[in-house]
């Protein structure tokens, strides 16, 4: 269970006045995607979106560059293993995506999902 010890704010997450997790998701390789509002995990810089190992430590190989712009509330692993994250963003690694997008399962953007134009409220 290390790796709940360490999601706790204050214990492994930093950013805003009082970091929080708000979506969890549990990869087939047992590595947890963390959703929510931070600037970094375990000290290693991560704006709203991580990736981490069952011990806690982060998955440098999911990298979503700048990320999302803000708050993720939601995150599902679809079968083919790509990523669908809702939340309060209106960029995804400063490409428009309005509150809802699909990633690579590397944390690159899909750009063939286009939500450019999508929800006005999260």
């Amino acid at each position: 269970m290390a790796a709940w010890t360490n999601l706790r704010p204050g214990a492994g997450l930093s950013g805003g006045i009082l970091p929080s997790v708000y979506a969890l998701a549990i990869q087939p390789d047992s590595s947890i995607l963390v959703g929510g509002a931070f600037t970094s995990i375990n000290g290693s810089a991560r704006t709203n979106l991580a990736r981490v190992e069952w011990d806690g430590s982060v998955d440098t190989s999911f990298d979503p560059g700048a990320g999302p712009n803000q708050t993720i509330r939601s995150v599902l692993v679809q079968p083919d293993q790509r990523i669908i994250i809702g939340g309060d963003f209106t960029n995804y690694a400063s490409v428009p995506r309005k509150r809802i997008a699909r990633l690579n399962p590397d944390g690159s953007l899909d750009a063939s999902f286009n939500t450019a134009n999508a929800a006005n409220s999260w």
